[in-house]
């Protein structure tokens, strides 16, 4: 799963993560099979990150991962994030289910992603090409993936890309649920009306406290 490619750089990692105008905390979790050593090993080097300095209250590790924990991971992130090696992901179900409960997915170019990315839904990590060296792909993957965090993900309310991806998250999964009335027309949403956008993400908001779920954490105040 690459969970370390985020890594590569630490230091403009941290620079990414405590720049105090666009504060910025990373979640990991998941478990261990007690015969998978490389797996606990990774899980180790994750929550050594997360103690260092720069990283700590930045970089958190959700223990015992388990059905209630992803379901309140897949219902209450802003932002997906998901780094396998090309092309060895399978359908990858928990992106799937990110983005019907109103998520906006960040991933590699594998699984189901390649299918369901369309430019407009989310954000593609690195290409969809083949490497022969994996070195080459991890430092053309990490540098992607940075330039996509400091420059179209981590966002203010004056950034109407993000905002237009979210609009169009809450959109879809206004379609699968049918739980809330949809107060703007899809006609009405184009990138550059941010007070349309805007309102729409305020009304995703509301539509996420109405049902108990966390929404997405972002300053709607356009001044």
């Amino acid at each position: 799963k690459r969970a370390l490619l985020l890594f590569r750089d630490p230091e403009r990692l941290k620079k990414i993560l405590n720049d105090k105008d666009r504060p910025v905390q990373i979640l990991f979790s998941g478990i261990a099979h007690p015969a998978n050593q490389a797996g606990k090993d990774l899980i180790t080097k994750i929550n050594e990150f997360a103690k260092q300095e720069g990283f700590r209250g930045k970089i958190a590790f959700v223990e015992d991962y388990n059905i209630h924990i992803a379901r309140a991971l897949v219902t209450g992130v802003d932002v997906w994030l998901n780094t396998p090696r090309r092309p060895l992901e399978a359908s990858r179900t928990s992106g799937q289910k990110v983005t019907i409960n109103g998520g906006i997915n960040f991933s590699v170019l594998d699984g189901w992603w390649i299918e369901g990315y369309n430019g407009q839904n989310g954000w593609a990590i690195g290409e969809d090409r083949h490497f022969e060296n994996p070195e080459e792909q991890d430092n053309l993957d990490s540098e992607s993936l940075y330039n996509i965090l400091e420059n179209e993900i981590i966002f203010d309310s004056t950034n109407t890309d993000v905002l237009y991806k979210l609009a169009l998250a809450y959109q879809g999964m206004y379609r699968f649920s049918k739980a809330s009335p949809i107060l703007i027309e899809a006609s009405r949403l184009n990138s550059n009306n941010i007070e349309i956008l805007i309102a729409l993400a305020q009304n995703y908001k509301h539509w996420c406290h109405q049902q108990g779920l966390e929404s997405i954490i972002i300053n709607l105040d356009p001044g």
